[in-house]
């Protein structure tokens, strides 16, 4: 039997583009850039206002047991040296959504996660 060999060429590969108008052409990137950070600061801001909404709408006896919870997890999980930071940051701040959580409320709430120091 005899077999052929065929050689196959890849195709060419596209060089770069050239650095000559540099710049120019990218405008529409800078505006989905711009548009990205605008959502997300959106978002950022209205975050906390759809959380009260949430908690508003849950019954009564629901939304006691949740903040009884929410501060019982407080208390446990954010002593000492806070193993568990990431959870104790995000019960602090469901934490401090609750219309329940008063002046004590917030100031251990405080107490138990500061929040960013500079």
């Amino acid at each position: 039997m005899a077999s052929a060999l065929r050689v196959i060429r890849a195709p060419a590969i596209p060089s770069p583009p050239s650095s000559e108008g540099a710049g120019e052409g990218h405008g529409w990137e800078v505006w989905i850039a711009f548009g990205a950070v605008v959502a997300a600061a959106i978002m950022a801001l209205t975050a906390p206002a759809s959380g009260e909404r949430a908690l508003a709408k849950l019954p009564p006896a629901e939304r006691a047991a949740l903040f009884s919870r929410t501060r019982a997890n407080v208390a446990s999980l954010c002593t000492g040296e806070a193993v568990f930071r990431d959870v104790c940051r995000e019960e602090v701040q469901i934490l401090r959504l609750f219309p329940e959580c008063d002046q004590a409320c917030q100031a251990a709430a405080r107490a138990a996660w500061p929040g960013p120091t500079r």
